[in-house]
């Protein structure tokens, strides 16, 4: 099989599987009433939508400092399949557009600590990338 249809097939099959894993998770195991693990002990707002990006950041940062291969590949399918399973429910979520433009200019600080956790992790990826030059 030429690398590029393994690539595209091993995308597809771990994008649907980002898909299944979420709605049976959510729909079989997930109480309405019940906060998830990580928004009990953090108090912040997670979805499955925010651990697709997480994913994403992950696979990129492979990409660029690494080769393409068939790990990249499915973090890839499973980091986008998780993202836009959470992205439609997002986008049509009813919301307080004044609640929302004031938490983003209260976050200012946090978001800046994150875009440089973001460029921390980058150089550490750099820095693994170089060792593996060796």
């Amino acid at each position: 099989m030429r690398v590029e249809k393994k690539r595209l097939l091993l995308f597809s099959v771990s994008l649907l599987l980002a898909f299944v894993y979420w709605r049976l998770l959510v729909m079989n195991f997930v109480n309405l009433s019940e906060v998830s693990f990580l928004r009990g002990i953090t108090g912040l707002n997670f979805h499955h939508y925010h651990y697709g990006i997480l994913v994403l950041l992950l696979m990129f940062l492979f990409i660029m400092f690494f080769k393409i291969n068939s790990f990249i590949v499915v973090l890839a399918g499973f980091g986008f399949g998780t993202y836009f399973d959470g992205f439609l429910s997002r986008l049509f979520s009813s919301s307080n557009r004044y609640g929302e433009l004031m938490n983003y200019h209260n976050n200012f600080f946090s978001s800046l600590i994150f875009f440089i956790c973001i460029i921390l992790v980058s150089f550490i990826f750099y820095k693994i990338s170089l060792n593996g030059e060796k």
